[in-house]
């Protein structure tokens, strides 16, 4: 996989390491956690991210749906990682912006600048301080949280994707979605057992088959309200499609859940759509990695998120914040 050991890319390592978790906030105070505060500032930060990655994908859409779009520029890896780099700005790769800050050739040259001594994986998304020249954060689930209200005196839009009263119940579903759906997809796709194999693909159906049952009754994954659980659930589905029978799960697809894929539809026709870029989102799942040394990238498939859906008939009003919560994913 490779990974930075002591500011030196190390082809071979995979031993982890800790990210960078600093906070931004409207003043520059510490974060929730005490974490060094950054001041939101018009211009000053940047996000770098691969189209193909879905945590990066997340930060996409909250940068997107907060209205962001002028105030922190946006800038795309290449979608394929190779080991002797990692993730890389090579421009020859349509939708690749480079790195018109610093001009770097590979993402790890931003976490050198950061730490000279920087030891452990270099991801996307990186939300990317160009003032100081150093890397504010590079998880994702923070980010989100951070431009959800970071920016609101600065003209971002001042919706709520991740209201307090639902912080918990929030963070609940994505560690489900992501720990049953994600992680499992991820295990199923390496494992060389056929009863481990068997456990990941019960885990994956299963899951989607609860995620349908419970958008049959109501709109969005965590109530009548859009959330950032609505973000986390729409870049794993948008995927699904293509991921699935690549990890050689073809029991059922994402189409054949009605109320989930309505839901896709959904928000993909909000506005969600607008982020996909699905030729680095197969390039990245094909050929992303050296395990398909070829680096052979099919055609994306069509698949139909624009035809007419239901999920308007599910709107109601919550009379009282327990509504939210009385049904319980998985």
């Amino acid at each position: 996989m490779g990974q930075l050991v002591n500011g030196k890319w190390d082809p071979e390592a995979n031993q982890g390491g800790a990210g960078i978790r600093h906070w931004l906030t409207q003043d520059g105070s510490p974060g929730p956690d005490g974490q060094k505060g950054f001041p939101a500032e018009k211009g000053r930060y940047a996000l770098y991210v691969a189209h193909g990655c879905p945590f990066a994908h997340r930060t996409v859409l909250i940068r997107k749906l907060k209205k962001l779009e002028d105030a922190i520029p946006l800038y795309v890896t290449s979608p394929t990682v190779p080991q002797r780099t990692g993730w890389n700005f090579d421009t020859k790769v349509a939708g690749t912006t480079g790195d018109p800050v610093n001009h770097f050739k590979t993402l790890s040259e931003l976490y050198i600048q950061t730490d000279p001594n920087y030891t452990g994986r270099v991801t996307v998304p990186v939300l990317y301080d160009t003032k100081d020249k150093v890397i504010v954060n590079n998880e994702s689930s923070d980010i989100v949280e951070m431009l959800n209200t970071a920016f609101n005196h600065l003209g971002a839009d001042p919706y709520d994707y991740v209201p307090e009263s639902d912080h918990e119940h929030i963070n609940q579903l994505t560690g489900e979605m992501v720990g049953n759906i994600s992680g499992s997809l991820y295990r199923a796709l390496f494992t060389k057992d056929q009863a481990t194999f068997d456990e990941y693909q019960a885990r994956i159906f299963d899951s989607l088959q609860s995620l349908d049952k419970e958008l049959a009754q109501q709109r969005y994954i965590a109530g009548p309200k859009i959330t950032a659980a609505d973000i986390y659930l729409f870049v794993i589905l948008v995927r699904a499609p293509i991921q699935l029978p690549f990890a050689r799960l073809i029991y059922r697809r994402p189409q054949d859940y009605p109320n989930l894929w309505n839901y896709a539809k959904d928000l993909y026709q909000s506005g969600f759509g607008e982020t996909v870029n699905w030729e680095h989102i197969v390039a990245l799942i094909f050929a992303g990695h050296d395990y398909d040394a070829a680096g052979i990238i099919p055609r994306a498939p069509e698949i139909d998120l624009l035809s007419a859906h239901n999920r308007a008939e599910l709107e109601y009003e919550v009379k009282d914040s327990a509504q939210i919560h009385r049904n319980k994913y998985i």
